[in-house]
């Protein structure tokens, strides 16, 4: 993964919420590296942090939150590599018990909530078939 003198161990990921992610970016040529995140500098009390170590500085997400999905960089001197960071929020069903009981002859509302995920749709089926 090269873009000149700059090296990134990832340009591009797609992680799950909680998660916990590197990613390392050098300098050939041994100069001191920066990050700035979708929100500007990046540092070792920030979060993601910072870690510099003799193979790079490190980008540490210790865990991912929804809110670090975005583009980063990574700059030493006038060169830098971008990298991109893509955060799922898996599905979950709220207060929604699997089995719902009513009585034959009556209206029944069933439940359903569900939260995370991009946008999610529901779709309501019986018998194999799509309901309105």
């Amino acid at each position: 993964f090269t873009s000149g003198a700059i090296q990134l161990s990832h340009h591009k990921a797609t992680k799950e919420l909680g998660d916990n992610f590197m990613v390392t970016c050098w300098d050939e040529a041994g100069r001191s590296v920066s990050w700035n995140g979708p929100k500007g500098p990046l540092g070792t009390k920030s979060h993601p942090g910072v870690e510099v170590s003799s193979y790079g500085t490190s980008l540490v997400f210790m865990p991912i939150t929804k809110d670090d999905s975005g583009i980063y960089s990574c700059r030493a001197g006038q060169e830098s590599a971008q990298f991109s960071l893509t955060v799922e929020v898996p599905l979950t069903f709220m207060d929604t018990p699997p089995e719902q009981i009513g009585r034959e002859y009556t209206d029944v509302t069933l439940r359903c909530e569900v939260k995370g995920g991009d946008k999610p749709v529901l779709t309501w089926t019986s018998e194999g078939r799509e309901l309105p």
